[in-house]
């Protein structure tokens, strides 16, 4: 629900309020409950806007809390257990599972704090300046399966983050009557606190960053031009325990140099690391005619690593592998080009393009295999977990994507997309696990602005097909590829003019007919199938 509410003689103050709230039972799969998936949710927040004759002020604060259970079908008492499950259609034990909205260990209960501080002020002929400072706090905790007699979290996440933004958008200019140059330019700053309690698994860490941007764009009547650039300086620091980091040591995760000399008596081990990213990029558009247009984007693009992919070292609930990052990890560069064709008229309009990418040091994750070609499984008190490692490889992404819309008919819309793309390691000339295989997506939609007393009614019926994955190494993952999977759904909405407000009724189908089928890009295709038919029926209220 929302309300929005504007004084009486204040007529540039605003204040809208927000709030939801979110009761899910157990997923199923068309042969057998996903047990233990329900989810329980609910959100608030609230927005004060200020308009002045030269100034717009925003103040915003949302909160977040949730409990989702976790599926019981991802814990593996053994290695034998694991490769059984694989090779079986339904996951050991499903004739227990049920459907229920009972939330029972093992669940996460995760809450989310977001408060947003904006400006925005229009500087005369200079343009418009834009603050922004926010401030996030996330808290997680994760239940496992333990004793009846212990209550607490088995693991406990709390993250500070301090974001800042500063940019000044340009007055147009104009170099003649038909070239004018827009653009952009600011800084950026953050700082991050990240704790953690509780079982083996992240070390406490923190962060700060800075950056700086700028962006600009020539338009004209018949081409535009656009070029960017940024750098960013991150600087992180992590406290390991002694056990922890000499366990990546032995795993061949990390030298033992790597971060600095060790003390034999240090009960901590702190590791720093530092990047400088830049990132840039270089566009051309064309109006060929009225209706086709062609694109050319060039660009090259830094990232530093995210903390799991540095210093994740352990299992969870909700993570249902052994993973091991990597603390020495260097930046991520991708040098990209892509060409896009445009075409737009009345009744048609479609896109199609094609790009290839780059990768040095893309930062995989992906099954760790041992010397002898087997995965490797780490079985602890709490199950066996295959383990998955963090490390750097020489990458190259390409492939096509495109869709076309066509309206025969006013009331009548018809669309169709298509996606292909293919990755290769070329560090150990192989294939990359998780890469998505071919998808080919179809919709019809009919549409009318009256119709028995709703208004804004529309019906709409989608269909994807998802090709089975041919380009992998078994060498490298604990599974083949799934089938190939064809999907149906459709949704129907209207809205009821009831006073002076309007109500939305939708009601939503997924997985019609009931399919059972896996992704190749989740986890969970190891351990079960994913959730069958869905039907939702959403009534909201705007007052």
């Amino acid at each position: 629900s929302r309300l929005q509410f504007v004084p009486a003689g204040v007529p540039a103050l605003t204040l809208q309020l927000e709030g939801s709230l979110k009761r899910q039972a157990a997923l199923r799969t068309p042969d057998y409950a996903l047990d233990n998936t329900g989810q329980s949710q609910w959100t608030g927040g609230a927005v004060l806007a200020y308009r002045a004759s030269d100034a717009v002020y925003q103040l915003s604060y949302r909160h977040l809390a949730a409990e989702l259970g976790v599926c019981l079908c991802y814990r593996i008492d053994s290695t034998e257990d694991f490769f059984t499950q694989v090779q079986r259609s339904k996951p050991l034990g499903f004739e227990l599972y049920r459907a229920d909205a009972k939330i029972e260990r093992p669940y996460q209960a995760i809450a989310h704090d977001l408060a947003v501080a904006r400006a925005r002020w229009t500087l005369g002929t200079l343009g418009t300046l834009t603050g922004t400072y926010a401030f996030q706090y996330d808290q997680r905790r994760e239940y496992d399966i333990v004793r009846q007699a212990t209550r607490g979290p088995q693991f406990a996440f709390r993250l500070w983050t301090h974001d800042v933004d500063l940019t000044l958008e340009h007055t147009p200019v104009h170099l003649s009557d038909h070239h004018h140059l827009i653009g952009s330019f600011g800084v950026v700053g953050m700082a991050q606190v990240h704790s953690y309690q509780g079982l083996q698994l992240v070390p406490d860490h923190k962060a700060g960053s800075a950056g700086i941007f700028a962006a600009e764009r020539l338009v004209a009547d018949e081409y535009e031009l656009e070029a960017g650039v940024r750098y960013d300086f991150l600087a992180r620091t992590a406290a390991f325990a002694r056990t922890d980091f000499l366990r990546l040591v032995r795993s061949g995760q990390l030298s033992e140099d790597a971060c600095g000399t060790v003390a034999d008596t240090a009960a901590q081990v702190d590791c720093s690391s530092t990047y400088h990213t830049a990132s840039a990029s270089l566009g051309a558009l064309r109006h060929f005619t009225q209706e086709w247009s062609g694109k050319v984007d060039l660009s090259m693009a830094s990232r530093p690593p995210n903390p799991d992919e540095q210093y994740i070292n352990g299992t969870a609930p909700s993570f249902p592998v052994f993973g091991l990052g990597r603390p020495d990890l260097r930046a991520e560069t991708t040098y990209s080009a892509s060409v896009t064709a445009n075409y737009s008229s009345s009744r048609l309009t479609g896109e199609a393009s094609a790009f290839g990418n780059y990768i040095a040091d893309y930062i995989y994750f992906a099954p760790a295999i041992g010397p002898d070609g087997m995965p490797i499984f780490d079985v602890l008190i709490r199950g066996a977990f295959p383990r998955f490692v963090t490390r750097p490889v020489d990458a190259v992404f390409y492939g096509a994507d495109g869709g076309v819309t066509a309206l025969p008919v006013p009331w009548l819309e018809l669309g169709a997309q298509a996606s292909l793309i293919r990755a290769r390691n070329l560090t150990d000339r192989a294939h990359l696990a998780f890469v998505p295989s071919n998808n080919v997506r179809s919709s019809l939609a009919v549409k009318r602005e009256r119709l028995l007393g709703f208004t804004n009614a529309a019906a709409m019926v989608a269909a994807s097909y998802t090709a089975r994955q041919s380009r992998f190494d078994l060498n490298a993952d604990l599974a083949a590829p799934p089938d190939a999977y064809f999907l149906l759904g459709g949704t129907v909405q209207a809205e009821k003019p009831v006073g002076k407000q309007v109500i939305k009724v939708a009601l939503q189908a997924a997985n019609v007919l009931g399919r059972r089928y896996r992704e190749y890009t989740s986890l969970m295709r190891y351990f079960a199938d994913q959730p069958g038919r869905q039907v939702m029926l959403r009534v909201s209220l705007v007052f």
